[in-house]
């Protein structure tokens, strides 16, 4: 596995071909390695051997991440209904595989990469049936696992930040035709008005010394602001968008979210 890394780092040009001999190796543990290798190695050549191996790994799921993984890194459109369909195939069977699928779509810069996403967005919010009864709390963790990884995929594509289905399904509808991939959120520290199109709530920052901060120790909260003077906290307040909120209108979480703001 060293040896194939190292390889891989190599710079050899005739590293992927070396590489791919381990593809079908009998250790789990090097086919892996190779797979993954292959795949950081981008070489054309090799796409289509990879797409392959997806029926084939089907018995294999950490060999099946792999792959799909190792596709990903092509960023290749070609590959979206594959992995889409993977995606959906092993959510409530292996959030793993599933997490890599949906890591793997996030590498493709195209719109119907993020339209696929937001559906397996909403696929990891499973509703019982009117005739299938209830779903099991285990099923609903299984679904719930692969909702990191998607989530991740559909900010790297749009800058966008939502917890939910349904914002990024409103939002999406919206802004489809004028999105571009890799749009980055603004510097919310230099914001004096934080608009949130996803949610529906306005804010205006009461004054200088306060600073909106959407930085990764507050990114649980919907929006975080704090005054401080001289590195000092001097307050805060945040919306945080509640879980027990999902079945409310957008307008009534608008409103219940400035009200805890305010």
């Amino acid at each position: 596995i060293k040896e194939i890394e190292a390889l891989a780092k190599s710079g050899n040009p005739g590293a992927a071909k070396a590489i791919s001999k381990f593809m079908g190796n009998r250790q789990t543990a090097v086919k892996i390695a190779a797979i993954r290798a292959v795949g950081s190695l981008k070489d054309k050549k090799y796409f289509g051997k990879l797409n392959g191996m997806i029926k084939s790994a089907d018995k294999e799921p950490p060999v099946l991440a792999a792959v799909c993984l190792a596709i990903g890194e092509y960023g290749s459109k070609g590959s979206l209904k594959v992995l889409v369909g993977v995606a959906k195939k092993w959510m409530p069977k292996d959030p793993e595989v599933c997490s890599a699928a949906a890591t793997a779509i996030g590498n493709i810069p195209d719109r119907q990469a993020v339209d696929e996403l937001i559906k397996l967005m909403d696929l990891t919010f499973p509703q019982a049936g009117a005739n299938s009864g209830t779903i099991s709390t285990e099923m609903r963790d299984r679904y719930a696992a692969s909702r990191p990884a998607i989530l991740k995929s559909l900010q790297t594509l749009t800058g966008w930040d939502f917890q939910d289905a349904e914002p990024w399904r409103a939002l999406w509808e919206k802004e489809q035709k004028s999105w571009k991939p890799g749009k980055a959120n603004a510097d919310t520290t230099k914001l004096k008005k934080w608009s949130d199109p996803g949610y529906g709530f306005v804010i205006d920052k009461p004054g200088d010394k306060w600073v909106f901060d959407r930085s990764e120790t507050y990114k649980d909260y919907r929006i975080y602001m704090s005054r401080r003077t001289e590195d000092a906290l001097q307050a805060y307040v945040f919306v945080w968008a509640a879980r027990n909120a999902s079945g409310m209108s957008a307008a009534n979480k608008a409103n219940e979210w400035m009200d805890s703001y305010r």
